[in-house]
């Protein structure tokens, strides 16, 4: 609902790459784009190869990514967010870049953490949309539980269901 109105008059145009978007998430996404604006997006699928060089044409509306959370590394996420070239989300007056550097700069791992949830915060706040997934979630786990199919998904195991056991 809070999207643009010209995408209730045409269809959203989705750049994603099918090795890093699974058709289930694709379904959803489109679902909810549907029921936003009425009509449903089009997606755009290009391959990995080209990607880079498909994001700087830049003829399409969003694209739809995904950051494998198999590797908790929040800074490479923010890296990719707002360093990319194109990047994601481009900093504008608004120094995005400038201020993740100077998270890093920061001593304490808390600190530094906390900066660039900031950042991601004000993102949102002037209307940039991030992945769905939360920067703050840590699960602990055996070592033999696969964590591999959980970028493929749009499922997530809540903490609650997580049992510690002598």
């Amino acid at each position: 609902s809070d999207l643009p109105a010209e995408f209730k008059q045409r269809p959203c145009e989705i750049l994603y790459t099918p090795a890093h978007v699974s058709n289930r998430i694709k379904d959803n996404i489109g679902k909810a784009i549907e029921r936003a604006t009425g009509l449903p997006p089009k997606f755009i699928s290009v391959p990995l190869s080209r990607l880079v060089e498909q994001l700087r044409e830049g003829e399409f509306d969003f694209y739809a990514g995904s950051v494998g959370v198999s590797d908790p590394n929040y800074d490479g996420a923010i890296s990719y967010l707002f360093e990319f070239d194109p990047p994601p989300i481009p900093s504008g007056n608004e120094n995005y870049v400038v201020r993740i550097a100077e998270a890093r700069k920061q001593a304490r791992d808390l600190e530094r953490v906390d900066m660039m949830r900031t950042v991601l915060s004000d993102a949102t706040k002037k209307g940039h949309i991030l992945p769905l997934f939360h920067y703050s979630t840590v699960v602990l786990a055996r070592h033999e539980l696969d964590l591999s199919k959980v970028p493929v998904t749009d499922e997530s195991l809540s903490f609650a269901k997580v049992r510690f056991v002598k």
